[in-house]
């Protein structure tokens, strides 16, 4: 952990200095001191350098511990691209289904999700923002949001009617952003790859 380094590097600048100070007491002139006296700047030079040494590993240890309770109260969410359970009725007009789940009891804030397209892999460009919940959002919060594919192959930039299976390849990516502890965080999804024999979503592998 490069963490680790800040209090060892920290402690050894404070004996540095407490050497300095040592040599100055011993050979320098600045103090006039006699034997019992030295002897007890030496002996309050120990102490002060003890002290300080740690102190600096009872706060690194507390920040430490502060951080990992953070990490394990982080939330986990779970955001998958699906097909939507209505797309096997006759005549029903095939969409695409956003599940979302926060696995966790955790609560955090300003809850927002956006999609990333791309055709024949060209540059994903944002081209959807589907959910954003400013505020608290609750632990095992859980939402499905369905949206009709052919909307979604247009607000990509396609024509849904006269897409050429062979010669065309649709990309989407979910992009979702919350804030826990102040701190915003950011993650992605896989990319996943329209199929267009199943009529699917697949993972792009």
């Amino acid at each position: 952990m490069k963490a680790f380094w800040i209090p060892v590097i920290a402690c050894i600048l404070i004996w540095i200095a407490g050497g300095l100070f040592y040599w100055e007491i011993r050979e320098g002139t600045r103090y006039q001191l006699d034997s019992a006296e030295r002897v007890n700047a030496y002996l309050t030079l120990f102490l002060v350098a003890s002290a300080l040494t740690g102190s600096i590993f009872l706060i690194f240890q507390h920040w430490l511990m502060r951080l990992q309770l953070a990490q394990s109260n982080m939330p986990r969410l779970f955001i998958a691209v699906l097909p939507h359970r209505d797309n096997q009725l006759p005549g029903s007009i095939h969409r695409t289904g956003i599940k979302y789940i926060n696995l966790t009891h955790n609560d955090f804030e300003d809850l927002e999700i956006s999609l990333y397209g791309s055709v024949n892999n060209n540059k994903p460009e944002k081209f959807l923002r589907i959910c954003k919940k400013k505020g608290f959002v609750q632990g095992k919060d859980e939402r499905d949001i369905n949206i009709t594919t052919g909307e979604l192959f247009k607000d990509i930039g396609i024509n849904a009617e006269r897409v050429m299976p062979d010669e065309t390849q649709v990309r989407i990516q979910a992009k979702y952003s919350y804030t826990f502890m102040k701190k915003k965080i950011t993650r992605h999804t896989p990319v996943y790859i329209f199929n267009f024999v199943s009529n699917t979503w697949d993972i792009d592998e």
